[in-house]
């Protein structure tokens, strides 16, 4: 008789223990079996226990679940005392011996583990542990030491330590705190349902994406549609439909997918993402009948993906290998046992290349803008941040309004630096006189907390637009960067950018960053053009500045070069942090010396890259930027600087046209030969023969072309 109150109520066993010898579930069950034996053997052999988790919370009992169904299905006893084994091993940490945790995580975790895999196998286990596991349900699990419980009427109300902790207490109410005599363990389940509503209302925009950035939303998310799916399958609330951002955020998670679906798109804190499961995506595509859904999981975990694609350029990682499959690192959170238990793989699924969702995004609240050509894993793909905030949870933010990343033609080239690097000076962002936010006084803070926007949000058949307003973060009388995604070709686009900023009306020195990929070369190829490379793409590079005579008391200069950059959490020069400080100790590697060594693990930060800069001088920072993206062996596009009084103009010539990109933000009067009018920007493309054959501008003018 099924008793489970947890993955297993409401489960057929007898349809488990048909999948156990059927494909494609088959592959599932014999990956999942062999991981945890692994894991258990290595434990034995080495005496050590891994503790990896996540916002704060320990994880030390890998596996426990999958060790669990195998007991249940089968009787193993091996799998059976594996569990008793993890039992015994949080008790030894909350109940007996709880001056040897020495770590700073409450391991709610293993907690949430724990109690599921008991649940499968609460027949089975022995008095002993079994008063053990419901002493520590009634005594320590159904609490917050971390957090407490009114985090949520905080300002951690979206934050993902809250939200995590009192998810996994709510699951081991659910589990076992009726049984282990907590007289307010439904409390406890409604206090996570709570938590749960609350963090996505509050750490998540309307449109899915998180302000605590793309890691920090993923695993609360992660989190939440698992306690989801073990309420309905308990008859309790549906929060499928009662909580209405379970259904935006696959949408979110799709879009910032780079092409080459190695990851997600880093956003503030965190590096690629390459989530820890994706398994709620078999959720959201039966509950909501999405089959796009279904569709990117089997991207990432469909049969024949054993394998994690991984970010990595850097070997070293925190995860020890144990056993011949090596390290826990994702399939220790269910990316096998999930799938064994959710899939249904006669569902119809449409592929992620063959997906219908826009190709252009803007989602208010996180002010983010994301573009692609495609979604072909060839295309060009950039993201844009406006540095938008959420009222609650800030301390994952970045500043980075104006910050572009451009994946392009299966290299990611201009990058985002990932955690800690919060600052302006990590982001490819401009900077006014070596500042992210223009210091009037001299002591002014910097803004990281203050919010930017995004603006002027437009879908053309030639080109998307957006602005970001960043006057508020960078303390200027105006601070505008628009971004043009301009398309052409099969799978082509390029990125022109026009920045327009004016701290105090005076003159100041600016520098445009962008950050490379810590493998890319860059090379000035000439006064005002740079070229980054990597194997299979490059990006070509041309500045615009405006004419001496424009502003003749003070005519803007213009010096473009390269430099290498620190991560932020390097030692700098005659640092005296001591080195068991905990910043440096739990990120690996620190000195100078050492970061040149490993550069970057990009699932995680960077620790050493190069910049490509363009330094202005002027009484306002003017300048337009195109940004080619190139295959290799593919000849480039011709840019040619065209600029005129008052007027930056490129002209870009590819295979069968030609585009004008005209940016005339100081008054707004085209006066050239061929294009005249008013518009503070404009592009017109030409076919081969001088024809024009579309137009577009910001205010929707129409400009004499001749």
């Amino acid at each position: 008789m099924n008793l489970s109150k947890g993955l297993l109520a409401g489960v057929s066993m007898d349809e488990l223990k048909r999948r156990m010898v059927t494909p494609p579930y088959q592959d599932y069950w014999q990956h999942l079996t062999r991981r945890w034996r692994e894991v258990a053997d290595w434990e034995e052999q080495t005496g050590r226990i891994v503790n990896i988790g996540s916002c704060a919370g320990g994880q030390v009992t890998w596996l426990v679940r999958e060790a669990a169904l195998e007991h249940v299905l089968t009787g193993d006893r091996k799998a059976l005392d594996y569990v008793g084994k993890q039992i015994d091993k949080l008790a030894d940490i909350v109940l007996h011996h709880p001056e040897n945790w020495k770590q700073r995580e409450h391991p709610y975790w293993s907690e949430s583990h724990v109690c599921l895999a008991a649940d499968m196998c609460r027949a089975s286990l022995d008095a002993r542990r079994l008063d053990d596991l419901k002493r520590m349900v009634r005594e320590k699990f159904l609490e917050a030491p971390f957090i407490g419980w009114n985090a949520h009427d905080r300002y951690l109300s979206g934050h993902n330590m809250t939200v995590t902790e009192q998810v996994c207490a709510g699951i081991c109410a659910l589990t076992w705190g009726e049984d282990a005599g907590r007289a307010d363990w439904a409390e406890v389940v409604d206090r996570a349902i709570e938590s749960a509503r609350l963090y996505c209302r509050y750490s998540l925009d309307r449109a899915g994406y998180g302000f605590e950035g793309t890691m920090y939303a993923y695993v609360p998310l992660d989190t939440i549609y698992l306690f989801a799916q073990m309420l309905l399958q308990n008859g309790r609330e549906n929060l499928f439909e009662t909580i209405p951002e379970l259904k935006t955020y696959p949408e979110a998670i799709r879009s910032l997918l780079f092409p080459d679906r190695i990851g997600l798109t880093p956003l503030a804190d965190g590096g690629i993402l390459n989530p820890k499961s994706y398994a709620w995506l078999l959720l959201t595509a039966r509950h909501y009948h999405r089959p796009e859904d279904l569709g990117l999981w089997y991207e990432y975990r469909g049969p024949g993906r054993g394998a994690d694609p991984w970010p990595n350029n850097n070997p070293r990682c925190f995860w020890p290998d144990t056993g011949a499959t090596g390290p826990v690192r994702r399939d220790g959170w269910g990316h096998n046992l999930l799938p064994f238990l959710w899939w249904d793989a006669a569902a119809p699924m449409i592929p992620v290349a063959d997906s219908k969702q826009p190709l252009s995004r803007y989602s208010p609240g996180t002010e983010l803008a994301l573009f692609r050509t495609s979604w072909s894993r060839d295309a060009v793909y950039v993201n844009f941040s406006g540095q938008g905030r959420g009222h609650v949870a800030l301390d994952h933010a970045h500043n980075d309004g104006g910050h572009f990343t451009i994946f392009a033609h299966g290299e990611y080239l201009a990058i985002d630096t990932g955690y800690w690097n919060k600052y302006e000076d990590h982001h490819s962002v401009p900077l006014i006189e070596g500042q992210g936010s223009f210091n009037r006084t001299g002591d002014e803070p910097r803004r990281w907390h203050y919010a930017g926007r995004l603006t002027g949000f437009q879908q053309h058949a030639l080109l998307d637009h957006v602005m970001a307003d960043l006057a508020h973060p960078r303390n200027c009388v105006w601070a505008d960067r628009h971004l043009l995604f301009i398309r052409y070709g099969d799978d082509d686009a390029y990125i022109v950018l026009v920045d327009d900023f004016n701290p105090d009306h005076a003159v100041h020195s600016y520098q445009w960053q962008l950050q490379a990929h810590p493998d890319s070369a860059i090379r000035i190829s000439g006064p005002r053009t740079a070229v980054i490379e990597k194997p299979k793409a490059r990006l070509e590079i041309t500045f615009l500045s405006p004419l001496a005579t424009d502003f003749p008391a003070c005519p803007h200069s213009l010096e473009v070069r390269t430099d290498f950059v620190y991560g932020a959490n390097v030692k700098q020069a005659g640092d005296e942090v001591p080195e068991d400080h905990p910043v440096w100790k739990s990120l690996g590697a620190y000195t100078r010396d050492q970061a040149r060594e490993i550069k970057s693990d990009l699932s995680y930060t960077t620790w050493y890259r190069p910049r490509l800069v363009a330094e202005q001088k002027g009484p306002n920072f003017q300048l337009m930027t195109v940004i080619v993206p190139r295959r290799t062996g593919v000849p480039s596009l011709a840019v040619r600087d065209r600029t005129a009084k008052r007027v930056l103009r490129a002209d870009v010539k590819g295979e069968g046209f030609t585009d004008t990109i005209i940016s005339a933000r100081d008054h707004g009067r085209v006066t050239f030969d061929d294009v005249r009018g008013y518009a503070d920007l404009a592009v017109i493309r030409r076919d081969a023969g001088g024809r024009v054959v579309a137009q577009w501008t910001l205010g929707g003018e129409t400009l004499d072309c001749r």
